[in-house]
């Protein structure tokens, strides 16, 4: 199950495509929907992902809100 939060472009790295709006969950070049949400997915890796991204993921048991504190933390 991946942890998510809302998207804040902030929380991604300085050259990724979450830190630049785009959804990175489907890729630049086929997905134009804007970032709703920001999560680790299953290798650990910060993604963001649009409107349907997310409930893609919902439909498939991935994804649930994050209540840690100390995951908003970028480090």
């Amino acid at each position: 199950m991946f942890q998510t939060r809302p998207f804040d472009p902030a929380w991604h790295a300085p050259s990724s495509d979450g830190r630049r709006g785009h959804c990175s969950w489907h890729g630049r070049g086929s997905c134009g929907g804007a970032p709703v949400v920001s999560f680790l997915d299953d290798l650990g890796y910060r993604q963001s992902g649009c409107e349907r991204a997310l409930d893609e993921l919902r439909g498939r048991g991935l994804v649930h809100q994050q209540r840690d504190p100390d995951f908003g933390e970028v480090g």
